[in-house]
């Protein structure tokens, strides 16, 4: 059973290979756990969550494209995931579980289809232990 003291932990885990930031957080953008490598560069959880949830709800609510390449379909035309460039490297981030999704930061090295498969396997994770947790309830 996942508690909430191990959100940050098993993010943590998922900070390595040029992945610098992991965060989970609700649909609304309010940040439930986050992991940053020390002496990354400078990033504001709280903010990146909050943007990068809109813009998952923005293309959610407008649907996708079929041919934008940033967004992956999921079974059922449901949007399945997003790879973003920044300024300084990628974004990665996709659903956790029914309400959740998680986001990875990583470095201007990493390629976003490897960036794009560790976000679904951490979401993938994350969204089972949440649903037990549901049922738990």
């Amino acid at each position: 059973m996942l508690r909430a003291r191990q959100i940050p932990v098993l993010l943590g885990q998922m900070n390595k290979d040029g992945v610098y930031a992991t965060m989970l957080l609700s649909m609304n953008g309010a940040l439930l756990g986050s992991s940053v490598l020390e002496g990354s560069p400078p990033i504001s959880t709280k903010v990146v969550s909050a943007i990068l949830s809109n813009i998952w709800c923005g293309y959610s609510q407008a649907g996708v494209d079929q041919d934008a390449p940033q967004a992956v379909l999921a079974s059922g035309g449901r949007l399945g995931g997003l790879v973003f460039e920044l300024e300084q490297g990628w974004a990665a981030m996709g659903p956790a579980g029914e309400g959740y999704l998680v986001c990875l930061v990583a470095q201007e090295g990493v390629a976003p289809a490897s960036l794009r498969q560790r976000a679904r396997m951490v979401g993938k994770q994350i969204g089972d232990q949440l649903e037990q947790l549901e049922l738990a309830m």
